[in-house]
């Protein structure tokens, strides 16, 4: 079997000859150009041959748009870090606009997209990076969380007023990501498991009505 065959008959509920397997990994001072990113993803997959590519866009991309402050590591052995967070105070929130998916950070990233598609997309499985509008606001106020929870515990319509335009957002990035060809999208969310996030709180922001 290829990766293609491999992944089609698991989806399929069929027997492969053997379970698909894929490893990722961040690569800072590789993720902030599409060329240099590609190139490295590519080289990574033919040393080691996985069954499917997960984008590794960095971690960061989905927040620089809306006008982060960002320190960019000058080696691999450390990731990006946030040094002025756009959102502060609860009526932030309502600031922001909804982006363009094809300009900036996230244009970039639709090209990184495009170009392994066309690339590499008839040997594997190419998978997009999508973060979750909830895991983008904590990028954007504080990647502690506190900040997120204090405004959802006091600040309801704020910070709802500004999760309707990061989805909205996040709608369009992954129409985006389909239209230049990606076969699927690794859905990424983080901070469920804060133990501020309490069942209340999901029920209100996370369920749908």
């Amino acid at each position: 079997m290829n990766h293609w065959d491999r992944i089609e008959a698991v989806i399929a509920g069929e027997k492969a000859d053997r379970l698909p397997v894929s490893v990722w990994r961040h690569r800072p001072t590789l993720d902030q150009t599409t060329d240099d990113l590609v190139a490295e993803m590519i080289a990574e997959q033919q040393r080691f041959d996985w069954d499917f590519m997960k984008v590794m866009s960095n971690r960061l991309h989905c927040v620089e748009d809306w006008g982060s402050e960002i320190e960019w590591p000058s080696t691999p052995e450390f990731e990006a870090s946030v040094s002025r967070y756009v959102v502060e105070r609860p009526e932030d929130w309502t600031h922001l606009e909804v982006l363009d998916p094809l300009k900036g950070a996230l244009g970039r990233e639709v090209a990184v997209i495009r170009q392994l598609v066309a690339k590499m997309g008839k040997e594997i499985p190419i998978m997009a990076t999508l973060y979750s509008p909830l895991t983008i606001a904590f990028k954007l106020a504080d990647e502690s969380g506190n900040v997120v929870f204090d405004h959802m515990e006091k600040h309801f319509d704020s910070i709802v007023e500004g999760l309707k335009v990061i989805s909205e957002s996040t709608r369009r990035l992954a129409s985006a990501y389909m239209d230049a060809g990606a076969h699927g999208i690794f859905y990424a969310i983080q901070m469920a498991g804060h133990p501020r996030f309490s069942k209340g709180l999901y029920d209100r922001f996370c369920r749908a009505d």
